[in-house]
């Protein structure tokens, strides 16, 4: 019986470990990275996808995208609950559904209200969209979009995002920042996906109004 049944999951497509969706964005998305790190994905909004990233030493956050690529809001977790005073937010000058899709060789610049502890200040975000390139994780791969995200800061920073056409959402795979010789990089590199079991969701941690209000 053993033996037929691996037979099967070697044949039978229905029984194969199917490569995640964006319809499986319902119940969640889960990337690992290579340092045991996960970022869970699943859909906030007709127009936002929400992404609780944890590391090994129990800190969490949760992040609102617009168009699963444009950061809304950010704020940690405790004991799974949203931590109010943590929040900031993104205001971009168009709600979420006017925010542009991510497209092969786009470019897409605004200036943002960014809200911190209170503190409102002004920032130029300018998006810059790769041709399509393909990412593998074992036996599922995808089309894959690289972003530069620039903030003409003082520090020239960029973070280097990795945004899936096909599931509508990404990930922030490095930055870098700093001048000249004292330039440096920190990358990011995730190494699974797996589509979450319906009963594995948690649902929306906190619903807060993804336009930053």
């Amino acid at each position: 019986m053993r033996l037929a049944y691996g037979f099967c999951l070697a044949l039978c497509p229905s029984l194969a470990l199917a490569c995640p969706t964006a319809a499986d964005l319902d119940a969640g998305i889960l990337l690992t990275a290579k340092t045991g790190d996960t970022e869970t994905f699943t859909r906030f909004s007709e127009d936002v996808v929400q992404s609780i990233y944890s590391d090994g030493d129990g800190f969490q956050n949760r992040a609102l995208l617009g168009q699963g690529v444009y950061l809304l809001e950010l704020m940690d977790l405790e004991d799974g609950k949203l931590v109010p005073d943590t929040r900031i937010t993104y205001a971009f000058p168009v709600v979420p559904g006017e925010l542009p899709e991510p497209v092969a060789g786009g470019l897409y610049s605004a200036e943002i209200a960014v809200q911190d502890a209170g503190d409102v200040q002004r920032e130029a975000q300018r998006y810059e969209f790769s041709e399509i390139t393909q990412a593998t994780y074992a036996d599922c791969t995808y089309d894959l979009i690289k972003v530069a995200v620039s903030y003409g800061d003082s520090d020239n920073t960029i973070d280097r995002v990795h945004y899936f056409p096909t599931l509508g959402i990404s990930y922030l795979a490095g930055s870098s920042y700093g001048i000249g010789a004292d330039r440096k990089e920190d990358l990011y590199e995730y190494v699974a996906i797996k589509a979450l079991a319906p009963a594995a969701a948690k649902g929306d941690v906190g619903k807060t109004d993804a336009s930053g209000n």
